[in-house]
């Protein structure tokens, strides 16, 4: 009879959880995969991965109980249905698709694995139903392909890329390197930066995609110099992690499957094509050739292997040779190239032929517009020859990066919270002398936000105050709303002393750019214990500014 009754439980057991999961299948197939059920999609930021065949969209939290580490955060949404139309379409079999969403997965798992600061974050790992596929990262701002111009999949361009890009016609009067421009590609961009050589501004050719569209625009950021040697460094050194701490050959860096995050880190993704570098070290066998064509053909919808553009000479051939980490550094140069020369190095429309010849009859010429102290490391990144490569720790000691006086400034910036005081000190007097030469990108994302965070130390506060009240400046009252005011109100609460005369003195910028709400909450508060105050410029200085806040407060 106990049997029995044992029996009948465990059957009873099996068909509630057989219902159970009946029931979670049907919602999920009605509601879509577990982060569109969590997060309310915002709006649509880019695209990123193989093929920009993610649609990454800003997103915040449904339920507001739950605690998140970000205040927004990134979901990666893969529409299944749709692209499995456009395989059809394209004459491609049921096989492709299964191989291509398999890819898809395994960037998944090891995006989940790695934990590095050069890695995606991941917040909630992948979910999905028969038609669609999602995840949830941290907040990102595009992939550096939308940033070079490349806004596929995109179905309008987000307001933030269309502010800081420019369209230039529909043509390029260069193309890259011994091949031929693609006369199916329309809205062709090319832009330059300003960079900052002592006190002579120089243009300086940075970025640019020549076989970049979506539905006829072109779109490109003006990002500066100084901007892209910091994101480099940020990837080689990442790069160095993965090869001596991960063991992993990453074998598809491009533009598609570089990040850049919403404070303006530079990060990796696309792990579909990774492999481990004991496997392809040691077994060759194991590590298998990709096999290109050898004529001109557009992007697949569902690529099965890496960019043509972007891949290491070793791995197209037909018999695969050593795979290691070398190849890495020739897909992590071909990047370089192509943000310093605004153009790619190859753009050989997956035919390789046409990439064969580049490589081996490559002209001086092409690096007639890259930086004196770059040429001789890029080349030997570069070279077909994988024993002259350098590695990625030898890269990030290399002139074009080691000499700049701001990029040492921005990775001091990275690091600004592990300082003591006396060294935080010396840092500011000497930054206070130079962010003027730093460009508005920069100056947003790479100098204000570790200020905005030292700020809760109240001895460094009279020295960080001034440089993140100046930035304040060139901000808009929105941008100034999501970045400075959270950071900022606090300390209006707190401030005395310095800080508070410091403040009083700007008051006029912080009125105009701050909410009704934060002025009688904060600033107004700040007012009152001014009047108090023994320190009489600070009484003098907040006579002057009242009326001011008066008639602001009454507007209001």
């Amino acid at each position: 009879m106990k049997t029995l009754t044992q029996a009948f439980a465990k059957t009873a057991a099996v068909i509630e959880k057989t219902v159970h999961t009946t029931v979670q299948s049907a919602v999920q197939e009605v509601t879509g995969p577990k982060a569109l059920q969590d997060y309310e999609l915002l709006h649509q930021i880019g695209s990123a991965g193989p093929g920009l065949a993610w649609k990454l969209y800003s997103a915040k939290a449904r339920d507001g109980t739950h605690p998140h580490q970000y205040p927004t955060v990134c979901v990666w949404v893969l529409d299944k249905k749709a692209m499995s139309k456009a395989r059809a379409c394209a004459g491609l079999s049921k096989a492709v698709e299964d191989s291509f969403f398999n890819l898809i997965r395994a960037d998944a798992v090891r995006l989940v694995r790695l934990r590095h600061p050069g890695v995606v974050h991941v917040v909630q790992a992948l979910d999905e139903n028969k038609n669609a596929m999602a995840m949830v990262t941290e907040p990102l701002f595009a992939s550096v392909a939308n940033a070079l111009g490349n806004v596929d999949n995109v179905a309008n361009v987000p307001k933030e890329l269309k502010e800081i890009g420019q369209l230039i016609g529909k043509s390029l009067s260069v193309s890259s390197v011994g091949c031929r421009p693609n006369p199916r590609k329309v809205g062709i961009v090319v832009f330059h930066v300003i960079a900052l050589k002592g006190s002579r501004r120089e243009t300086v050719p940075v970025g640019g995609d020549t076989n970049c569209t979506s539905h006829g625009r072109g779109v490109s950021i003006e990002m500066g110099l100084v901007e892209v040697k910091h994101g480099l460094l940020q990837i080689a050194e990442c790069l160095n992690f993965l090869h001596n701490n991960a063991r992993i050959v990453h074998r598809a860096i491009s533009p598609e499957n570089v990040l850049i995050t919403s404070s303006g880190a530079w990060k990796f993704g696309g792990f579909g094509f990774a492999t481990s570098t004991d496997k392809a070290s040691g077994d060759c066998a194991n590590v298998q050739a990709f096999h290109y064509g050898e004529y001109d053909t557009e992007d697949s919808v569902m690529p099965l292997q890496p960019s043509l553009n972007y891949t290491a000479p070793e791995l197209v051939r037909s018999q695969a040779s050593s795979a290691g980490c070398s190849s890495d550094i020739f897909s992590f140069g071909c990047l370089a190239y192509h943000l310093i020369a605004r153009k790619p190095l190859f753009a050989c429309h997956n035919n390789v032929k046409t990439y064969m010849n580049t490589l081996t009859y490559l002209p001086n010429e092409a690096f007639s517009s890259i930086p004196q102290e770059l040429i001789h490391d890029l080349q030997r990144m570069l070279s077909a020859n994988e024993s002259v490569r350098p590695s990625a720790l030898d890269f990030t000691g290399s002139p074009f990066l080691r000499d700049d006086t701001r990029l040492r400034a921005l990775r001091f910036l990275d690091h600004l919270l592990e300082k003591d005081n006396m060294q935080k000190s010396e840092f500011l007097k000497a930054l206070s002398d130079m962010w003027k030469d730093f460009d508005p990108r920069v100056l947003r994302y790479k100098v204000l936000p570790p200020l905005c965070a030292e700020l809760r130390n109240l001895v460094m506060q009279p020295l960080i105050l001034p440089m993140v009240l100046m930035i304040a400046e060139s901000q808009d009252k929105n941008d100034f709303k999501l970045v400075t005011s959270p950071v900022l109100m606090p300390v209006l609460s707190n401030a005395a002393g310095e800080a508070m005369l410091l403040l009083l003195k700007n008051a006029e910028l912080i009125i105009n750019k701050t909410s009704s709400e934060h002025l009688e909450s904060h600033l107004l508060p700040m007012f009152v214990r001014a009047y108090d105050d023994s320190d009489s410029r600070i009484q003098e200085e907040v006579l002057r500014k009242s009326a001011f806040l008066a008639k602001q407060l009454d507007l209001q």
